[in-house]
């Protein structure tokens, strides 16, 4: 009986102590549930992510509206009608749109590859395949607006691919072809990176 005792007790130290490692902590914008903040991207000047600005604000902000219970405003927008406020972006936010914090994201070093293809070949199989991929790195910063203080800030990098293949064997011929789309990679190496980092 007190061996049986003993192995109960040892496996509920166990359990408590991998089970204590095993919670998730808890991402920056949980932490400000209720709130309401601006959130915007901001690119390389002719970098391929620049072309899609509106869109990956909007996809973002659509992404962090489900999941949290925050309020998100892209202030950029609103700024388009009061032209007196350009160029103080934090100003704006704070005096006229009443928000107490700012998401600045920065897209750098973003790079669409040409489409790679590669080619197997096996006795009674051929395989044909073109990969175009995409890398990114992701920078944020978080800021106070009453305090002028940047609160959280970090970086991370993501990357995305998509594949056409073409599959050939003596039962017939298999097409999986994709077409290649600029926005829907780099959205989705902007996720990848985004998840790399303590904001989500």
């Amino acid at each position: 009986m007190s061996k049986r005792f003993c192995w109960l007790f040892l496996i509920s130290i166990l359990i408590m102590v991998f089970g204590a490692g095993c919670d998730e902590e808890e991402g920056i914008l949980a932490q400000f549930a209720g709130e309401r903040i601006g959130l915007v991207i901001e690119t390389d000047e002719y970098s391929e992510a620049s072309y899609y600005q509106s869109q990956l604000e909007t996809a973002l902000i659509n992404y962090i509206d489900r999941r949290y219970d925050l309020q998100v405003i892209n202030p950029r927008l609103l700024l388009k009608r009061a032209p007196e406020w350009e160029g103080r972006l934090e100003d704006f936010c704070r005096k006229e749109l009443g928000l107490n914090y700012l998401l600045i994201i920065d897209l750098l070093n973003v790079v669409v590859n040409e489409p790679k293809p590669s080619m197997d070949m096996w006795s009674k199989t051929f395989r044909f395949k073109v990969t175009t991929t995409c890398s990114l790195t992701l920078a944020y910063t978080f800021q106070n607006l009453n305090t002028d203080g940047i609160m959280y800030f970090g970086q991370s990098n993501g990357s995305s691919r998509e594949e056409s293949r073409v599959k050939a064997s003596k039962r017939g011929v298999w097409f999986d072809i994709n077409e290649v789309d600029y926005y829907d990679l780099i959205e989705e190496a902007m996720f990848n990176a985004l998840r790399r980092t303590e904001l989500l």
